[in-house]
């Protein structure tokens, strides 16, 4: 191939609507669709995005803002597809609803961990997730104790 048939032709989205990524970071887990792209200009592609993330009190979702890619991804997002965002909204869903039914703080905070598992457990990447998440659990248990007995 040449260089010519590698490059994306000058408005040639490379996005569509539907798109689905997940944030690289393991916590915390954010999954990303593509709402509109709104055009693109060199090596930017410009897009009306919502974001998916748990917490502690349900489902939080930051709605149709704006999101600049450069050359073909997005900061910290890796591609999903998007049979995989869906069956995540569905989770998310049901721990939304599950959440809600909840009065005792510490059940919702087990609950939150074992969706967020789950969630985590779907992706294509989830053995190398869950051994950082547990590594960053543990620095952060280190860091507390240390910091409590001075």
């Amino acid at each position: 191939m040449s260089k010519i048939d590698n490059e994306i032709k000058e408005g040639t989205p490379r996005f569509k609507k539907g798109d689905a990524f997940v944030g690289m970071a393991p916590h915390p887990l954010v999954f990303m669709e593509i709402n509109e792209v709104e055009g693109n200009a060199g090596n930017k592609d410009f897009c009306i995005v919502t974001w998916y993330s748990l917490n502690e009190s349900g489902l939080n979702a930051q709605r149709r803002f704006p999101m600049v890619a450069v050359d073909g991804g997005f900061c910290n997002f890796e591609p999903i597809s998007r049979k995989l965002l869906k069956e995540v909204k569905s989770l998310m869903r049901q721990y939304d609803a599950d959440v809600r039914q909840l009065t005792d703080k510490k059940k919702a905070k087990s609950l939150y961990k074992d969706y967020n598992r789950k969630l985590t457990e779907m992706l294509p990447d989830a053995e190398e997730r869950l051994a950082l998440a547990q590594q960053i659990e543990k620095e952060i248990i280190t860091t507390v104790k240390k910091t409590i007995t001075g």
